[in-house]
Formats: C-alpha cells, sequence, structure tokens
C-alpha cells in the first residue's frame, strides 16, 4: 500500500506530509486498510492534491469479473477496482489511470481549513476531518465503513435482470391475492403496489450483501430513502416498518462466536433489543437489552460502551452473551426512538473471533441467485402472514386483540378505511409503556414518508390526556389537533400499533372510533391540546431535523472515538 502527493499540485514548499497505515478492525470485514494521510500546518486550495492509491489495499473481490460487466469502467481494471472506481464515482470523484499496474489516480475537491487535517480513504468516499469540523453538524451512528459497502452492493444485486424479473413476478402475485381478497385494487392502491415491490426488492438485497457469516457487517435495514455521501440509497421498507425504529442485522452461522461492541452517543433510544432470529421469517428466539418489560438485560457501561458476545457454547457467567443454535441466523437489532430529537441509535460493530475457517466469498452471480430466491421467499411469506394474515384480517377501522411477542413488545394491527371528511379517533391506555407508537402505512404495509409527514406519534412526540391515556385522530386534512397522524392521502391502509416497555403482568389497551370532521370536537377528550398553522409548522421542522440526524454524512461511525 502506498500513498503520495503529486507534485503538479500547487502548494507551499513548507507543508509536510506523512504517511501512514491505519488498520480498521471494527468494520467487520477483515484486512481491511485505510490510507491516512497527514498533512500539518498546510494552506490548503480547494483542490486537496492528487493522491495515488494502490487499490491492492482492498484486499476483497466479490465475485466474477462480468458480474460488474454493466459498470462503464476500463478493461485495465479488475473486480475490485471496478468496485472501489464505481464507489468514488458515485462520489463525483474523479479517477484516471496512471499508467501503473494497479494504481489510480484520484481527485478530490474540498474546501478545507488551515491546520492538521486527517484524510482518510474509506470505502465510501473521502471522509475528512478537521478541528473546524468538531461543532459540525450531528454524525450519523449509521454511517459506518461496512454500511456504506452494503448500500452499494445492495443497488448492484437489485438492478440485476434476473432480481428484477423475481420482482415482476411477486408482483403479479400481491396484485392477485389482494385483489381475490379485497376486490379491485383503487387507483391509488394500485399505484403504490409498484413501489412497494421495490422496497421489498431492495430489502432482499440487503439480506444477501450482508448475508456471509464469516465476514459479518453490521447493516441498517428497512430504511427509507435517503442521501448520503453523494449516494441515493433507495428505501427496503416492508412488513409493517417502525418509522421510530433503527433496524440492524448481523449475519451468523450458530456455531461461531461474535462479538459486538457499541456505544450510546446522548440520550438513549427508548428501547433497544438484540434478537437472535431464524430465517426467513426473522422469528425472535433470544432478546437482551434495555427496558424490555420494564428492565434491562443489557449491561452498559458508564461510559456507554458495552459489549455482546454471541456464540455456541453456555454463558459460563458472561454478561451480554447469547447462546446460538444451529438454526440461528442472524442478530436482529432494534432500536427505537421515541424522541428523534435527542436520541439516537447507538454505533455498532462486529467481529468474528472463533469458528470453522471461513469458506469462499460467495460470487456475484451467487448473491444475485441469492437474491432471487430471497425475494421470491419473503414475496410470499410476508403477503400470506403480514399483508392477508394480519393487517387486512380484521374489519376496517376496528381493532384486533393486541399480540404480544418475544422482547417485550405488545402489537395491534388495524387497518383503516376513511374518506376525505373522516377521522379514525384512538385512543389508547399505556399500561406503565415507556413507548407507544402510532404509525400509518399502506395496504401494502410500507410505512408513509414520515420524514416530512407527521404519519406517526410517539408517547414523546405526543401530548397526554389528563388521565395519563392517549388520543390520536388520524385522517387525511389536518384538523389543528397537536395529536394529528396524517394518513398522507390514504383513503385505505393499515397500522401497527407498538408497546414497548410494558411491565410484566401489565397489558395495554386501545380503542377507536370514526366520527365526521365536523363533529371531532364532540368526541374528543377535555384538554386536547390544539395548534395553529405556524405551530404544526414547527412541529414538522422539528420532525424532519430529527430524520435527518440519522442520516447526517460525516466521519463513519467506526471511525470516530
Amino acid at each position: 500500500m502506498f500513498a503520495s502527493v503529486d507534485p503538479a499540485v500547487d502548494r507551499p514548499d513548507t507543508c509536510t506530509h506523512r504517511v501512514s497505515p491505519l488498520r480498521i478492525e471494527a468494520v467487520g470485514l477483515d484486512s481491511i486498510q485505510l490510507c491516512s494521510i497527514v498533512v500539518d500546518a498546510c494552506p490548503l486550495t480547494d483542490t486537496l492534491s492528487v493522491l495515488h492509491l494502490d487499490v491492492s489495499l482492498f484486499e476483497w473481490a466479490w465475485g466474477d469479473r462480468t458480474g460488474w460487466s454493466g459498470t462503464a469502467f476500463p478493461t485495465f481494471m479488475d473486480a475490485e477496482e471496478i468496485f472501489v472506481a464505481d464507489l468514488f464515482t458515485r462520489r463525483g470523484v474523479g479517477l484516471v489511470h496512471d499508467g501503473g499496474s494497479s494504481a489510480l489516480i484520484m481527485r478530490f475537491h474540498k474546501k478545507l481549513c488551515v491546520g492538521p487535517v486527517v484524510v482518510g480513504l474509506v470505502l465510501g468516499g473521502v471522509i475528512v476531518v478537521s478541528p473546524a469540523e468538531a461543532d459540525a453538524p450531528p454524525i450519523s451512528t449509521l454511517a459506518t465503513p461496512g454500511q456504506l459497502l452494503m448500500d452499494h452492493l445492495s443497488e448492484h444485486l437489485a438492478a440485476a435482470p434476473a432480481v428484477q424479473a423475481e420482482a415482476t413476478k411477486v408482483m403479479t402475485q400481491w396484485n392477485n391475492a389482494v385483489t381475490a381478497k379485497l376486490g379491485p385494487l383503487s387507483a391509488q392502491n394500485e399505484s403504490l403496489l409498484a413501489p412497494a415491490i421495490e422496497q421489498l426488492t431492495y430489502g432482499s438485497a440487503q439480506v444477501v450483501a450482508d448475508g456471509d457469516p464469516d465476514h459479518p457487517v453490521v447493516s441498517w435495514i428497512e430504511a427509507p430513502p435517503h442521501t448520503w455521501f453523494g449516494n441515493e440509497v433507495p428505501g427496503g421498507r416492508f412488513a409493517g416498518d417502525n418509522p421510530d425504529t433503527v433496524y440492524r442485522m448481523i449475519p451468523i452461522d450458530g456455531v461461531s462466536t461474535y462479538q459486538i461492541s457499541g456505544r450510546f452517543v446522548g440520550a438513549h433510544p427508548a428501547n433497544t433489543l438484540f434478537q437472535l432470529v431464524v430465517s426467513p421469517s426473522w422469528t425472535g428466539v433470544d432478546s437482551i437489552g434495555t427496558d424490555i418489560n420494564g428492565t434491562d438485560s443489557l449491561v452498559v457501561n458508564p461510559d456507554g460502551t458495552f459489549s455482546v458476545s454471541v456464540g455456541p457454547g453456555p454463558a459460563n457467567g458472561q454478561t451480554n452473551y447469547m447462546q446460538t443454535t444451529a438454526t440461528d441466523s442472524d442478530v436482529y437489532i432494534r432500536d427505537t426512538l421515541s424522541d428523534w430529537s435527542t436520541q439516537s441509535a447507538p454505533y455498532l460493530s462486529v467481529r468474528r473471533i472463533a469458528g470453522p475457517a471461513p469458506g469462499p466469498r460467495p460470487t456475484f452471480s451467487q448473491q444475485v441467485a441469492s437474491t432471487v430466491s430471497q425475494l421470491s421467499t419473503w414475496g410470499t411469506l410476508w403477503l400470506n402472514t403480514d399483508i392477508l394474515g394480519v393487517q387486512m384480517a380484521a374489519p376496517a377501522n376496528t381493532f384486533p386483540a393486541l399480540i404480544y411477542a418475544t422482547g417485550g413488545i405488545w402489537r395491534d394491527f388495524p387497518n383503516f378505511d376513511l374518506a376525505p371528511n373522516q377521522a379514525l379517533v384512538i385512543t389508547t391506555n399505556l399500561a406503565g409503556a415507556t413507548y407507544v407508537g402510532i404509525p400509518v402505512q399502506n395496504i401494502w404495509t410500507v410505512s408513509a414518508d414520515y420524514w416530512d409527514h407527521q404519519s406517526s406519534l410517539t408517547n414523546a412526540q405526543a401530548r397526554p390526556n389528563p388521565d395519563g391515556t392517549y388520543t390520536f385522530v388520524v385522517s387525511s386534512r389536518d384538523p389543528g389537533v397537536y395529536n394529528w397522524v396524517d394518513t398522507t392521502g390514504l383513503q385505505q391502509g393499515t397500522m401497527v400499533l407498538r408497546w414497548q416497555g410494558v411491565p410484566l403482568g401489565n397489558v395495554p389497551s386501545v380503542s377507536g372510533q370514526v366520527v365526521d370532521l365536523s363533529n371531532l370536537s364532540s368526541v374528543l377528550p377535555a384538554g386536547t391540546v390544539f395548534v395553529t398553522p405556524s405551530q404544526r409548522a414547527n412541529q414538522l421542522a422539528q420532525r424532519e431535523a430529527g430524520f435527518e440526524a440519522r442520516v447526517a454524512p460525516g466521519v463513519p461511525g467506526d471511525l470516530r472515538s
């Protein structure tokens, strides 16, 4: 590995340059190194420098070179060079070959201040840290190098022709099955089907991209579309994703031992949950976390750090230990944020520390085939168990019996059908829950655009009634109620109501009724809080800022200390 500064770039002769390799094991991918260049007291212009980087420092290669044949790069590049080049090109970075056998010239343009600057050539692009950026906008705890890598690979997998062909089959399957149960689809529901399948397709690709238990990565899944580091990441929402929950996964094999390292930053989530799950349904079989049934089983150090061990042997007195079986396929992690403004998911990284000798990495062609299989399986599973099995099973605007699941989560699965002049008024008794969430989804169980609409609310975001219960007004028109849940124009839709942190022995309750908006005041409890248009605008602005903190670009979390 080497790096050097191009003398053709104008810079003061007094600048000093030190080059040193930096090994980062927390990325979760073995044998990955970063080339770190430290520039001391050097006034820089908009042009930083031209760096020569030996691409052999990227010691992984996914699959056969023809797997990337759709990417327009020169033929002299090998598989990993193409992969790296594609990543950097997405950031708008120019790439040319310097005539050597394995070097690329990468031209970066970044306005930097005077002073010590560390430039790290990271998987997803160039990450710059300087003293002036210490008080910059918040940095997402989810933006790890491994995540940027998974984003990119997932996009390639989802776009593969074989995967797109399977997506067409799944879309036809869903259309036929839901039409058979509910009758002809409305124009609105029909228009939402293709985007829902696109999200399921990308979600399936994400699981395959991070599907190697010998080389695990902590990856953020079931997320909405977002842009960071110059890359527009598609959404991967399905099966009733929760706007308040950050979902992450780690592939495991049930026979190896893994160490998950974490660090909370700022206010802790309302609930953090680690579960061992079994594919393909991700049924939870074991759990540790915070505020599960009102108690904490995750031991966290005073500085916010913690470590979770996962392996096939007994705990033998270890804290934060989860014992696996041969059927366990993943560690599934939920961080539920009741207050988007103050709470964030912890930084996480994973290492495989023991187990059988790693097998060969899957080729890109093999991953495409796995994505086709995953999409086919999930297409049938979520259609039958989620959409038809629970979400659309009960009559509209009614509330079935609550369901309790491993991890201390109570759920209810109502669906709604509302005219533009109607509202569904929901009242719930939390029964001691520290979190309740009321989100709106379409009939395909994809959440509404919650980052710029108030299409969900938590108890921390809402206002309680004088008796401690909560009342929410679900409608397409803004009724001026503080606890308004916006259907975003949906006439028909679904919801997954969740209560977490409920003490053992307690059971939440929920009820609701449909009313005309003209009669809304007659059913609202005394003390209902109303808002002015400017107050509503403030609510929405705060909401958007809270979501933006999840995807704020900056230094990947594994590198920030």
